[in-house]
């Protein structure tokens, strides 16, 4: 790769890794000033939440960073995403009003939904900086959002001792960061024009992958309600603990793979199919490199870690630890490998790919966890992974010979 794109990467990643470590701060600070039982509901509520929000998400940024700006406007995304919150943010009070835990648990509930709205709509500005390649801007304006998410979360934590109150702080504060994504946009790209049959044509285009993704949430998820049912909200708790721990190297992956997004869907366009899988196969073995390390730092001195982070109550958790960072080794590969499939045309696949998932992790934690420890709700995740990701091995090994062979009649008919 050149050292133009790398040094877009390094930008993004940089912004992503403040935004995600400022996150992780936070439920540190959580862990640290609020009881075991705190934890375990605000993981419930996230639990709750992120499902709802990643289907009204719908993966537009896979759309908006594989298509040209004069394809499909900054604002049809902008009012796209509005539409669907306003009709997932009543699904997620309903769903916790009916079933969250206790009432502490359903406040969260609702402070999450403000929250992940104004999210929600800073993503959508933060794609379209990335869609012109503006990564410096991106950075910038994660770290002014990592700032102040860390920043107000923990304060009013501190001084307030509840997690209600910090997330709902925290939800009016990340106003600041969705305005400077909207207006440091070129006003060009700001003032393009929308239409309702706009609307519909993205929402037509990116339903598949955003059914996709939502079923993915509801596999990472799905285990945490089991974990609460059988072993209880302190268990969840600290499975969520050490949950956060494989968030900053998520992000590295996250931002490598979305990034190159862009090229990939430039090589695509201009027939050269082989080159983009070329490099997502280099991608993969940089992630998968990526993944083991961290294995490896989990196995030896996980439990050191968890304990100076967290607290003596958490060492418990290094054998979830383990088993999370096999699954997420196995899951930064398959990111890799459906992100160029993606901008290669293959989005269908990507829901069918997931229910597979789905079944296989959800089966397994059924099987394991009622006679169990929370561990095993990661292993369970780590086979359903494993079997997404052999698909996805298969999809690519079919496009790269089909790009082959489109090279060879090319070279033949000249």
């Amino acid at each position: 790769m050149a050292g133009g794109i790398k040094a877009k990467l390094l930008r993004l990643t940089f912004g992503n890794l403040a935004y995600l470590g400022a996150q992780f701060v936070a439920f540190v600070a959580l862990a640290q000033w609020a009881t075991l039982a705190e934890v375990g509901r605000f993981s419930w509520a996230l639990a709750l939440t992120s499902p709802i929000f990643l289907f009204a998400d719908m993966r537009t940024s896979q759309i908006q960073l594989s298509s040209p700006p004069e394809q499909v406007s900054y604002r049809t995304f902008v009012y796209q995403r509005v539409a669907m919150q306003l009709l997932a943010s009543p699904v997620a009070i309903g769903l916790g009003l009916a079933f969250a835990p206790d009432r502490e648990t359903f406040a969260m509930v609702l402070g999450l939904t403000v929250l992940k709205n104004i999210e929600g709509l800073i993503n959508v500005s933060l794609t379209e900086h990335m869609r012109f390649e503006a990564m410096g801007v991106v950075a910038a304006i994660q770290l002014v959002r990592g700032i102040l998410y860390a920043l107000v979360f923990s304060l009013s934590l501190f001084f307030s001792g509840s997690a209600i109150v910090a997330i709902w702080l925290t939800a009016v504060i990340l106003l600041v960061p969705a305005a400077q994504g909207h207006l440091t946009l070129p006003r060009t790209a700001r003032s393009a024009g929308s239409s309702r049959q706009a609307m519909l044509l993205l929402t037509r285009d990116s339903w598949s992958i955003g059914l996709g993704f939502f079923i993915g949430s509801l596999t990472v998820n799905g285990p945490r309600f089991l974990i609460e049912s059988y072993n209880g909200v302190e268990a969840l708790g600290v499975f969520a603990a050490v949950s956060y721990v494989i968030v900053l190297a998520n992000t590295v992956v996250d931002s490598v793979t979305q990034g190159l997004m862009p090229r990939f869907s430039s090589y695509w366009r201009a027939g050269q199919g082989r080159r983009a899988l070329n490099n997502a196969f280099r991608i993969c073995a940089l992630v998968g490199l990526i993944g083991l390390l961290s294995l490896l730092v989990s196995a030896l001195f996980g439990d050191t870690i968890l304990r100076l982070l967290y607290g003596a109550e958490f060492a418990q958790g290094k054998v979830v630890l383990i088993a999370l960072f096999v699954w997420a080794t196995l899951q930064y590969i398959a990111s890799a490998l459906r992100s160029v499939l993606i901008t290669g045309g293959m989005r269908s696949g990507v829901l069918w790919t997931s229910v597979i998932n789905m079944v296989v992790t959800l089966a397994l934690a059924l099987l394991w966890l009622p006679t169990r420890g929370a561990e095993f709700a990661g292993w369970a995740l780590a086979c359903g992974q494993l079997a997404q990701l052999l698909i996805y091995v298969w999809f690519a090994a079919r496009a790269f010979r089909g790009a082959d062979q489109h090279v060879e009649k090319k070279e033949q008919s000249s």
